[in-house]
């Protein structure tokens, strides 16, 4: 009852010819949220008489609220041509910088936005500068821009984690141990001041950051400090029972900390995500350690992790008749699952935008390529939730691209009913899912997500295909 009579009150005050901008900008943003529409509406006109850009902002996110874009932009416009060296000038300014790829003209709109705007933030500008300095390899004029930044803005922080990542920066002399060092104990000077959160809290980017300065201790020849950096990352862990870290391990076994690294490495091949570089390192640390016969030794990691593998989904198996589904082609074609009866069926659901299904895709690769001489065994790369114009286009590019012969397949978008029909049939709301169907077109597995690791993604599907064909596995 008080909100309503607040409202009244509000409504009378705008209408009763108080009208001037003073009292109509003192308006709260909630009040303005609460009023309805056709006193919003007048409200809104004389907001948008202020001499106070503040006011603008309130419209701004009212529209936005509504999700009224264009009243949104056109606001936008009229603050920008009204404030010529305020807020949403910055922003535009800002936006012009981000989206500017020539070299020289994207240096010249930075210092020009600096000179007009000295006290509004750019460091979204100045993040896009360090990224296209590092694209072009030119890591001292990122590094630069890099320390320009505002010190409580955690973007500031990614901007120095951009820089230190990727290829080995060992022969540019970038002093980079100091560099992170410094940045580092800025971070904690500002821990919990960021004008910016992003999606890292102070303490993760912390450790990120850590390990960064671990890499640049290796990089620069100084294996003991490396080693003090990841000990320290291991100690502050706030969950001892996990162990090393996988990444951790790695570091140790690169600075000849084997004793150290051989359990998490020896662990990331039970779990299925030893790439080859860890089993490099692997090989490495247990034969430095004074071990022989390596290969047995591999073989019995890989045979507890196949152990777990079969044991996870004797737990998770099924047997229901499969749902009916009708599939595209990419030739149009109608594909149902009665015409594919009598194979085993390995369904894998996927979209270009979803990283995940990406990111599965080398050990799909790997297990499709186990199966592609086997008649009895089908692979179905479902393309679905794409909101593309062109779904088939894209994911044709994306698998050509990127070196995939995927049987590629369409679940496109119901027009009427906005589903896409085989996702909806196997009640998908993630990707990636995979679902396996045996050769009388019951469905005996589905699984959601991707864990990583291309061995015991093959060594999954691999028991999956056995299982749904009848052979009875022993773990």
């Amino acid at each position: 009852m008080k909100k309503k009579y607040l409202i009244l009150g509000l409504v009378a005050i705008l209408v009763i010819g108080c009208s001037s901008t003073k009292n109509t900008g003192s308006i709260t943003q909630e009040q303005l949220k609460q009023l309805e529409p056709d006193d919003a509406s007048k409200t809104i006109k004389q907001l948008l008489k202020s001499k106070n850009e503040e006011d603008f902002k309130k419209v701004v996110i009212y529209y936005n609220a509504q999700k009224d874009k264009v009243k949104t932009y056109e606001t936008i416009d009229k603050a920008v041509d009204k404030f010529p060296r305020g807020y949403y000038a910055s922003r535009k300014a800002s936006s012009e910088i981000i989206g500017e790829n020539n070299p020289e003209e994207k240096i010249r709109l930075l210092n020009e936005a600096l000179e007009k705007f000295p006290d509004q933030n750019f460091d979204g500008a100045y993040y896009s500068m360090i990224k296209f300095q590092v694209d072009i390899k030119n890591y001292k004029e990122a590094i630069t821009y890099q320390q320009q930044m505002d010190e409580s803005n955690q973007m500031r922080y990614f901007a120095l984690d951009l820089i230190t990542r990727g290829e080995d920066k060992s022969k540019v002399d970038l002093k980079l141990s100091e560099l992170i060092q410094s940045e580092i104990n800025k971070l904690q000077t500002n821990h919990g001041k960021s004008n910016n959160q992003l999606w890292m809290k102070d303490g993760q980017l912390n450790k990120r950051l850590k390990y960064s300065l671990a890499e640049a201790f290796y990089q620069e020849g100084k294996k003991n400090d490396a080693i003090q950096v990841i000990h320290e990352l291991i100690s502050e862990s706030g969950d001892k029972s996990t162990g090393v870290s996988l990444s951790y391990a790695t570091m140790l076994a690169k600075c000849g900390s084997y004793e150290d690294a051989l359990p998490a490495l020896e662990k990331s091949v039970i779990n299925g995500k030893a790439t080859e570089e860890t089993k490099a390192y692997l090989k490495t640390a247990y034969t430095a350690l004074g071990n022989t016969d390596y290969d047995t030794y591999l073989d019995g990691l890989m045979n507890k992790m196949n152990d777990e593998i079969l044991n996870h989904l004797k737990e998770i198996v099924i047997n229901e008749p499969s749902p009916s589904f009708t599939l595209k082609d990419v030739y149009g074609n109608d594909v149902t699952n009665e015409d594919l009866k009598g194979k085993t069926l390995v369904v894998d659901f996927w979209a270009t935008w979803c990283g995940p299904c990406k990111a599965s895709f080398p050990g799909m690769k790997a297990a499709a390529n186990k199966y592609k001489n086997d008649k009895d065994v089908m692979f179905l790369f479902v393309h679905t939730f794409e909101k593309d114009k062109d779904p088939l286009t894209l994911a044709k590019n994306y698998l050509s691209e990127n070196n995939y012969d995927f049987d590629l397949y369409m679940d496109y978008r119901n027009a009427e009913t906005r589903r896409n029909q085989a996702a909806n049939a196997f009640g998908v709301t993630g990707i990636p899912t995979k679902v396996v169907i045996d050769p009388k077109g019951n469905l005996r597995f589905k699984v959601v997500g991707f864990k990583g690791g291309i061995d015991a993604m093959v060594a999954e599907l691999s028991a999956m295909i056995e299982m749904a064909q009848g052979k009875d596995l022993k773990s």
